[in-house]
């Protein structure tokens, strides 16, 4: 018997057979029921960075009309005595920068379910988090190291006190805030040129006003005047004659169990932010995973 000819219909249907026609659509697969991304996750995650963008930008820009408004000329010797030249405002840009950028990504990853950008930002905070810990821990370590800087700053401080405006800014609010004058005592400002009782300027023998006992709602700047020629009985009923060195340690001696519980609660919302971009990540590779 010959062979059976197959017919160009036998043809037309083993090629339709084989390749879809050009409309065809394959069927989309869907997660199942209660594989979701958690909205409340997301939304809350979202609306924390949207707050930490606009506490980064104000931070940001801060910085920067500081700068603008200085030229930039001025270097902090605080840094200074820890190997770092940074002005004071360079310190409100970086931060402000970083926090922006955290912000960002952690707003935009959210908002948008980009698993990328919320690693990122997962991350990121993670480091931070591990840095805070091991300042910490270091500061608690080596407090005595750390207030010898605080001691050595304070004395620089007082040196260039007229000379640049960041230090007579941050020294008269500790002064006027602690209660206190000079670095160990009053007389620590005979090391400034302009204070010094040899000093031809009027100020000679002198101190800051911010160094004297304000009554409430009156300043008078020339408090201050010839109080280091004084007794150290009469100096004291014009000035405080407590160091700012020693008043700081005593500040933070107080304040420890404060400042313990704000820096628990710093870690605590670190964590839990953590944890819900991490939460985040994994409903969304879920649901992408059912795709």
């Amino acid at each position: 018997m010959g062979k059976s000819k197959t017919s160009p219909y036998d043809d037309r249907t083993s090629y339709q057979l084989d390749y879809p026609p050009p409309n065809y659509r394959r069927p989309t697969r869907s997660a199942p029921r209660g594989v979701e991304v958690s909205q409340c996750t997301k939304f809350f995650l979202f609306f924390i960075n949207v707050f930490f963008w606009i506490v980064g930008a104000f931070l940001l820009g801060f910085g920067i009309w500081g700068l603008v408004s200085k030229n930039g000329n001025n270097v902090s010797d605080l840094a200074e005595d820890l190997g770092i030249f940074l002005d004071p405002m360079f310190a409100f840009i970086i931060t402000g920068s970083i926090i922006f950028i955290l912000g960002f990504f952690g707003c935009i990853g959210a908002l948008r379910e980009n698993t990328c950008m919320i690693r990122f930002f997962t991350y990121f905070l993670m480091l931070i988090f591990l840095a805070e810990v091991t300042l910490g821990v270091l500061g608690y370590l080596y407090q005595d190291k750390l207030f010898n800087v605080l001691d050595s700053w304070f004395e620089k401080t007082i040196v260039l006190y007229l000379d640049d405006p960041d230090k007579q800014f941050i020294m008269d609010g500790m002064q006027e805030g602690l209660e206190c004058c000079g670095s160990r005592e009053p007389r620590d400002w005979e090391n400034n040129v302009y204070f010094n009782c040899s000093s031809i300027a009027r100020s000679a023998c002198s101190v800051p006003f911010s160094c004297c006992r304000q009554q409430e709602g009156v300043i008078n700047y020339q408090c201050g005047f010839d109080v280091l020629s004084m007794n150290d009985d009469d100096m004291a009923q014009i000035i405080f004659t407590y160091g700012c060195a020693d008043a700081m340690r005593d500040w933070f001696i107080t304040n420890g169990i404060i400042l313990g519980i704000c820096l628990g609660a710093l870690i605590l919302f670190q964590c839990v932010t953590i944890c819900l971009g991490r939460s985040l990540v994994t409903d969304i590779q879920q649901v992408k995973s059912y795709w």
